[in-house]
């Protein structure tokens, strides 16, 4: 045979087998599910679910956290009704939150792991699988976003952590164990590299015997991840309901349980990531008890240990800070606090471009101080300000119904600060422009605010209190419309305009009536001083435009 005949049958050969060993992310993803459990540690008072894959036909991998707690531990395959039984942990790397669970029957077949360094550098497609939310056997596709100062990998997928994630696969284009997921925020979830899996295999590593579940989670350092799983527990229930008098004591425990988690991690030569992870949680349990500074420096002590944690702990410190600017009459000390905590919001969007939360939450950091100045020009251009970063968060998610809704009050207080302006200018020009720009603004204000009623028009997802107070801003900005073009109309009924002034007295008086209507609806009948006001200015509209069609 010539020699370039077997250079190009060699040729075709490798290639052939190249394209044998490429699997679409669809196999990959099947692969996956069919090695990936369910864990669930029952207990008293619920349960934490989380997911582990197969290491060996009889090993499962998963997070240190997912099985420190709980009386029972359940194992079974995602989307199926296999279920395995724990003999006992055969190693583990508190440093790292893995651990490798001995089963007494012998599964599927196990994933593979890469044990070299990944190349961020060269980002390549990945699959997750695990059950975040309750959505069993979940796959999520996406890329490597990085890696954090800890070695930890940054993930970009379709999933957020969700409490379910924790101990599953991120598997690379081959099919191979890349990572463990071991937590996240709603922007990246995290893993942790498969070669410290790999390394945990090595005999130093290994227990002597098979211990069992229960001996293996009263050591201390199983201890330290269960006190950190109860407060974060509590930390998601505080999330979803109101602070009240008898869920303090709760708040209390948890921070206590992080507060001994943190002495823990320093007795016990614990990673930083632990301690962060505490520092964090209790940084957010300390904001739902309403201690604001501690709260602020547990936060800044996650940087110190992992200095790009993640973007989410800039965005808490900045809405931590915004809390301090509602809670002083200091002007100047509302303009230090607000300046640090665009900071904090900008370092946040810095780590994370499309952080929409952000951009949000700097809009009411801004609003907020723009109700706090005295000066109107400053409080002008603050309110701009606002308008541009809700701006920004709609473009990022043209659904986020909140966005709108404070963007709408932001035009509100924009519009009403422009009439202000416009009363105290002399040049009748200048304040006739202000005038027409305040009403531009109102309108835009209406838009956004009708949106908000006409999407959230039943109520039911907010509560009765939440949508009295959506009605309440509607309601001011048709009243604050209303109002400037009776305003608007005078000025052209004094210049002799008489076709403009008719024209906007007659809008004048739907605008403040139905500010009346909508102020009756949502409860403003209780404010009897105000509502006269306003049915005053409508009356005073209505003579006006009667005076002037005789």
């Amino acid at each position: 045979m010539k020699k370039q005949n077997i250079i190009f049958l060699s040729g075709l050969l490798a290639f052939g087998i190249l394209l044998a060993c490429t699997k679409t992310p669809e196999q990959i993803a099947e692969k996956a599910r069919n090695s990936t459990v369910r864990l669930v540690a029952s207990k008293i008072g619920g349960e934490f679910v989380g997911s582990g894959f197969f290491v060996k036909r009889d090993q499962i991998v998963t997070n240190i956290h997912v099985v420190a707690g709980g009386n029972k531990i359940t194992v079974r395959l995602v989307g199926q009704k296999t279920e395995y039984t724990i003999e006992g942990v055969v190693a583990f790397d508190a440093k790292n939150d893995l651990v490798i669970l001995q089963i007494k029957e012998e599964g599927p077949t196990p994933l593979s792991l890469r044990d070299s360094e990944i190349r961020v550098n060269e980002p390549e497609p990945i699959v997750v699988v695990g059950n975040p939310g309750g959505k069993e056997g979940h796959v999520a596709y996406g890329t490597i976003h990085g890696t954090r100062s800890d070695k930890y990998l940054r993930l970009e997928t379709g999933i957020s952590e969700g409490g379910g994630s924790s101990g599953g696969p991120v598997l690379n284009s081959k099919g191979q164990v890349i990572g463990i997921v071991m937590g996240g925020t709603p922007h990246y979830i995290y893993a942790i590299p498969s070669t410290v899996l790999s390394k945990i295999t090595l005999k130093n590593q290994k227990l002597q015997e098979i211990e069992s579940l229960s001996d293996w989670q009263e050591r201390p350092k199983i201890i330290a991840y269960r006190l950190l799983n109860s407060a974060r527990e509590i930390n998601n229930a505080m999330q979803l309901n109101n602070i009240d008098e008898e869920r303090i004591k709760y708040l209390d425990s948890a921070i206590g349980g992080c507060t001994t988690a943190i002495k823990l991690y320093r007795e016990l030569n614990l990673s930083r990531t632990f301690a962060a992870d505490a520092y964090n949680l209790r940084g957010l349990l300390w904001y739902f008890r309403g201690a604001y500074d501690k709260a602020i420096k547990d936060f800044e002590k996650v940087f110190e240990l992992i200095r790009d944690y993640d973007s989410s702990v800039y965005n808490h410190i900045g809405i931590v800070r915004c809390k301090l600017i509602k809670s002083t009459t200091n002007e100047q000390e509302a303009q230090r606090l607000y300046e640090e905590a665009v900071e904090d919001f900008d370092e946040a969007i810095r780590l994370n471009p499309e952080y929409i939360e952000a951009y949000y939450q700097m809009g009411l950091a801004t609003v907020t101080l723009g109700q706090s100045v005295s000066d109107e020009q400053e409080a002008q251009r603050l309110y701009e300000k606002a308008v541009e970063d809700f701006d920004e968060a709609i473009r990022l998610n043209p659904d986020y119904v909140e966005a709108y809704y404070y963007r709408g009050i932001a035009k509100v207080k924009q519009g009403q600060s422009k009439f202000t302006l416009g009363q105290s200018k002399d040049d009748q020009k200048e304040k006739l422009s202000l005038y027409e720009a305040a009403v531009i603004d109102l309108d835009k204000a209406i838009m956004d605010l009708g949106k908000v009623i006409k999407q959230k028009r039943d109520y039911a997802d907010i509560g009765q209190d939440e949508a009295i107070k959506q009605k309440q801003h509607y309601a001011v900005a048709y009243h604050s419309r209303g109002y400037m073009k009776l305003k608007f109309a005078d000025f052209h009924k004094t210049e002799g305009n008489k076709e403009k002034a008719q024209r906007l007295y007659e809008e004048a008086i739907k605008d403040l009536d139905e500010a009346i209507r909508l102020g009756l609806k949502s409860n403003l009948k209780t404010d009897v001083q105000q509502m006269q006001k306003w049915e005053e200015q409508s009356l005073e509209a209505e003579e006006s435009l009667e005076q002037l069609k005789k």
